[in-house]
């Protein structure tokens, strides 16, 4: 149903006069440098197993791969 055109148009509500103050920028994150042995050393022996494992299987395969050219 279409509102009244003799109804008073509905009341704004006052906005706020100041401006907001700008947030100050967040400083820009820091790059941490870590070494491969590192991260390496990090790694349980379970899941270090388990990569050389990985990578033994996909050096096979590039492996027989280069011999069926």
């Amino acid at each position: 149903m279409l509102p009244d055109a003799s109804a008073p148009p509905p009341m704004q509500l006052p906005l706020p006069l100041t401006l907001p103050t700008a947030r100050p920028q967040p400083p820009p994150p820091t790059e941490v440098a870590t070494r491969p042995e590192q991260v390496w050393g990090s790694l349980r022996p379970e899941v270090q197993a388990r990569i050389r494992q990985v990578w033994l299987t996909v050096l096979r395969e590039v492996a027989d791969d280069r011999r069926g050219c």
